[in-house]
């Protein structure tokens, strides 16, 4: 669906404040100048809907990040990502990380919601805290480099 990237990024939810969607944009930009493969799906819809686009434009990731309209079913979405990421302030449960692990999507988030009694970092889930921008950046490039030898069917060891 998006043959423009190697690698996808999908974040899914409402496009409010607590979701911190400009700290998602902020590490995002952060990456793509190091890796040009790199794209950001964003599925939902919301108030911050026209702040978060104004966002893309002024950090110059129109070619790297596409809004999508909320959808009831996200499994297509989910199996297309490389990752799903979650940098929300709070959750009061976080649905999309448990269809993301469910759906064998990995998951790197803000240490939010379920991710106190059904994620560990490190385990099923790379977390970090709220705010940590260069903890976000550094997981999210972590992954990027096992997919790249994974792909490539070279031994990290």
């Amino acid at each position: 669906v998006y043959p423009q990237w190697k690698y996808i990024i999908l974040m899914s939810s409402r496009l409010t404040k607590e979701k911190d969607i400009p700290f998602a944009l902020k590490s995002m930009r952060k990456l793509c100048a190091r890796y040009s493969d790199v794209g950001m799906v964003i599925v939902g819809s919301g108030p911050e809907e026209i702040h978060l686009k104004q966002l893309v434009r002024r950090y110059t990731l129109e070619k790297q990040v596409v809004f999508e309209d909320w959808q009831d079913d996200l499994s297509s979405y989910y199996k297309t990502a490389d990752i799903f990421l979650n940098t929300s302030r709070y959750e009061g449960y976080g649905m999309t990380l448990i269809e993301a692990g469910a759906s064998g999507c990995p998951i790197v988030t803000t240490r939010v919601g379920v991710t106190y009694d059904l994620l560990d970092d490190g385990n099923n889930a790379l977390i970090c805290d709220v705010g940590d921008d260069s903890c976000i950046y550094n997981k999210l490039v972590s992954i990027k480099l096992v997919y790249f030898y994974i792909r490539r069917n070279i031994t990290l060891f």
